[in-house]
């Protein structure tokens, strides 16, 4: 096991380390992954991007991350050539979003933290990494200052001992020389250094009594009288909890903040008067986000953006669950960042509290493969790409949930419409006509009648636009005629001469009703060819409808057919009859009784 080990995870030799020359190189998001793979894959670094398939994750892609850019910096081998993996740094959408070396746990080892600092000034937005930078570069300077038998002042020991945050590195995890440094020291020895308690009484156990002289108390304090709470003004530190049973300002518990208390104030606000935004803001700084979070209505003047950056900081993994919590305005903003920072899952789980959420609030989420969430809470979305999130959802396989809930999105594509109608989504589409931006309705109405669901056709006819000849002759013979004259709209003008002729030959009787509605004939023609066809009294009923026709001659061919007595009882239909051709005409009957 040993040897395979040796042989597959080649340990980097100690003198190599010592090497800080080289050179970086850019593996481009979407590039070929194995080239990656095959520049790290001999080399212990304890990168998961040595196994092909997070390296594909990391450039492009997939459903639980978005592909980026992946930065890593060789350092020389002893031939002088750049082999040996030292950093990797990855660029998501613009932003530097992970930055690993390979000490334990990936942090980044300390000769390489000059390197990763150049390169992160070059990087965009990569200053947001500086703090970590200078937190390890801190921890370095104590670690040599111990190392060499050198004296730790009180700002050092502070700092090393964690007293006011978590000292902050690269790794998934602290760094195990901080951890190693920290046993080595006595504690106890430092806190007297730190807070100034060098006499005996000065640092107290628990259940002793505080007094006025005590600066670091041990253990557990219950406060739950006045004098209790005004015992804490002379503490400097408390190791242990705290439980908050009496009321305390806004002053006080900022100074058990101070005092290490953090945990116990964040949970007992409730015993805090008026907790407001400084308080909030101090105890996210110390870690306690989760708890600022979960009690976040309970803080007033809250300044909800400056939050929010000090929330992603610290706990961003925790906010999408309480992000009702914040006013509507801020969802978009939090949501974006949260999914630049690699928390698009968390987002996807909590979508149903987001509210108000931008288009690209839901490109995003859509494009890290989380299509689904997306579409099941569209109403936390005021905009999106409806046809992208639907082409997302048909490629994740996701086709029956679109397909059968068509009335959750708008403005499909006709792409869509022809993948849908070619794999059988043929009564989806036709009872959700308003989802589709453009649809192929010729093909939808012959797919439907040809899967025998006429119904659906007569049903939703209104909607229908454009249809050609071929389209038009077949509803001719599926269905009754007045159903495609009494819908003539929907139909291409070029359709409407086929449409007149075939009624002419099959059903001559309804065609005098519509003959005005249709387009690209000759009006008057058609008129003439019905009264010779005996079709009389339709003509004289509908003769008002006949906008293209010369009144005149129609009214002299009713004449000449013997139906003058007719032209005569609706004279007020004709326009433009000559007067001496109405003068000519018999008196009008009067109604019978």
């Amino acid at each position: 096991m040993y040897g395979w080990l040796l042989e597959h995870f080649k340990p980097i030799n100690t003198e190599l380390l010592q090497i800080t020359e080289g050179s970086w190189r850019v593996y481009p998001k979407g590039s070929d992954h194995m080239k990656l793979v095959d520049d790290i894959k001999q080399f212990g670094t304890g990168w998961c991007t040595r196994g092909p398939e997070s390296a594909k994750a990391y450039i492009q892609g997939n459903d639980r991350q978005r592909g980026g850019d992946m930065h890593l910096f060789f350092s020389n081998d002893a031939d002088g050539h750049p082999t040996i993996p030292r950093v990797s740094m990855v660029v998501v959408d613009g932003l530097v979003s992970e930055v690993r070396g390979i000490e334990s746990k990936q942090n980044v080892d300390a000769r390489m933290l000059p390197v990763v600092e150049t390169k992160l000034l070059e990087l965009p937005h990569g200053e947001r990494f500086l703090p970590k930078l200078r937190d390890m570069q801190q921890f370095n300077r104590i670690e040599s200052l111990h190392e060499s038998g050198g004296s730790l002042d009180a700002a050092d020991l502070r700092f090393l001992h964690e007293f006011d945050r978590k000292i902050e590195g690269f790794g998934i995890e602290a760094s195990a020389r901080i951890v190693r440094l920290q046993k080595r020291r006595n504690r106890m020895v430092d806190m007297r250094t730190v807070f100034d308690a060098h006499e005996l009484d000065q640092i107290v156990h628990a259940p002793a009594p505080m007094t006025s002289r005590t600066r670091v108390y041990i253990g557990e304090w219950v406060a739950n009288t006045v004098a209790d709470v005004a015992a804490m003004t002379s503490l400097r530190w408390i190791e242990g909890t705290v439980k908050l049973q009496y009321p305390i300002g806004v002053q006080e518990a900022m100074q058990l903040v101070e005092c290490g208390a953090a945990r116990s104030v964040a949970i007992y606000i409730e015993h805090v008067q008026g907790p407001n935004h400084e308080l909030a803001m101090k105890l996210i700084e110390r870690g306690e986000g989760l708890f600022v979070l979960g009690h976040l209505l309970r803080y007033s003047g809250i300044d909800y953006a400056l939050l929010s950056l000090e929330l992603l900081k610290h706990c961003p993994k925790y906010i999408p669950e309480y992000i009702d919590y914040f006013p509507d305005e801020y969802h978009s903003g939090i949501c974006r960042l949260l999914c630049l920072a690699g928390y698009n899952a968390a987002c996807a789980v909590s979508l149903r509290l987001f509210k108000k959420l931008n288009k690209e609030c839901a490109k995003m989420l859509i494009d890290d493969g989380f299509g689904l969430a997306v579409f099941d809470n569209v109403r936390s979305f005021v905009s999106m790409d409806y046809d992208h999130l639907a082409r997302r959802l048909i490629a994740d396989g996701q086709c029956d949930r679109l397909m059968n809930n068509l009335d959750q999105v708008y403005g499909l594509s006709r792409e869509v419409v022809q993948w849908g109608l070619e794999n059988g989504y043929v009564i989806q589409i036709a009872k959700h006509l308003g989802s589709f931006s453009d649809v192929p309705y010729d093909g939808l109405v012959l797919r439907l009648i040809s899967s025998g669901k006429k119904d659906l056709v007569a049903a939703h006819i209104g909607k229908y636009t454009q249809l050609n000849v071929d389209t038009a002759r077949i509803m001719l013979a599926e269905f009754p005629k007045e159903l495609v004259l009494s819908n003539l709209h929907v139909f291409d003008s070029r359709a409407h001469p086929a449409i007149a002729e075939d009624v002419l030959a099959q059903a001559p009787e309804l065609l005098p009703q519509y003959l005005g509605q249709i387009n690209g004939i000759d009006e008057q023609k058609y008129v003439f060819q019905l009264i010779h066809m005996g079709l009389d009294p339709q003509v004289v009923q509908h003769v008002a409808t006949l906008k293209r026709s010369d009144h005149y001659a129609i009214a002299q061919r009713l004449v000449a057919a013997g139906h003058i007595q007719d032209v005569s009882q609706h004279r007020a239909c004709f326009q433009n009859l000559p007067k001496i051709f109405v003068d000519e005409l018999p008196p009008r009957r009067g109604p019978r009784f």
